[in-house]
C-alpha cells in the first residue's frame, strides 16, 4: 500500500555519536477483515539543508 507522508520542516537532520543521537522511524499495521494483523516498522534519514551563510565564520589556524 503505497501512502506518502510530510514531514514538519526544520526538523534536526539523522545523527549518530558518542553522546546520543536522532533517528526517525515510521511504523505501521495493517488489519486484515480476517483479523490477522500486518506490522512493519521502517528506519528512515532526514538530511535537512544546512545554509553555511547563515552559520558563524570558522578560520583556519
Amino acid at each position: 500500500f503505497p501512502f506518502k507522508l510530510g514531514l514538519p520542516m526544520g526538523l534536526p537532520s539523522t545523527f549518530l555519536g558518542t553522546h546520543g543521537w536522532v533517528q526517525y522511524y515510521c511504523k505501521a499495521a495493517l488489519r486484515e477483515p480476517n483479523g490477522l494483523t500486518h506490522k512493519n516498522q521502517q528506519v528512515f534519514i532526514v538530511m535537512n539543508p544546512i545554509d553555511l551563510n547563515l552559520e558563524p565564520p570558522v578560520l583556519a589556524v
